[in-house]
């Protein structure tokens, strides 16, 4: 009798953990999606805040040392890329790119594109200077401080800010190979 009493006992025991160890675990679980949430809300906050400071910082964001975008020259494209190794230079065109919006990165990427280059300007670069024969086009691989301010503006979007710069390239990728029949379209 004064067995069954004490296994009685132990199993009510190991319920009773096992139910605290079940509620313990969901709790967590909800505290954990909170602080997801909260922590999501707070970069947002921080974001807007230092966008707001550099903004204030940088008088001019659009005047880019006499650059006017999109760009459509080739040798304006090579000027800029000598110009961002300065940190006041890259801080200017990743606040003016990174207005663009955008929800993926895809979109926001073709956005950034948009802003910084013509279509015209697209057909002349390839992203590894690949194409017809007697047809010769720029690397965009050459250019490593222009997809730096591309990747850039892009994880600006506290949603994108997990982008990685191979979802950035290929969207890249793609822009330039489409930019042709944009710049069709528009003739």
């Amino acid at each position: 009798m004064a067995s069954a009493r004490l296994a009685s006992v132990n199993r009510r025991k190991r319920r009773d953990i096992q139910h605290f160890g079940s509620y313990v675990k969901k709790n967590f679980e909800y505290i954990k999606v909170h602080l997801r949430q909260l922590t999501y809300a707070f970069e947002t906050l921080t974001l807007a805040v230092n966008q707001r400071y550099v903004s204030d910082k940088v008088e001019n964001i659009t005047d880019i040392s006499g650059f006017e975008f999109p760009l459509n020259e080739i040798e304006t494209m090579k000027e800029l890329e000598n110009l961002l190794s300065s940190g006041d230079v890259k801080t200017r065109l990743v606040l003016l790119l990174g207005r663009v919006g955008g929800d993926v990165v895809s979109s926001t990427t073709y956005r950034v594109m948009a802003k910084l280059k013509t279509n015209r300007h697209g057909t002349e670069i390839t992203w590894t200077s690949r194409s017809k024969p007697n047809e010769f086009k720029h690397k965009m691989v050459d250019m490593p401080r222009i997809l730096a301010a591309i990747c850039d503006p892009v994880r600006f979007h506290p949603r994108l800010k997990d982008a990685t710069d191979y979802e950035v390239y290929t969207s890249v990728k793609e822009w330039l190979c489409l930019s042709i029949d944009r710049y069709k379209e528009e003739k």
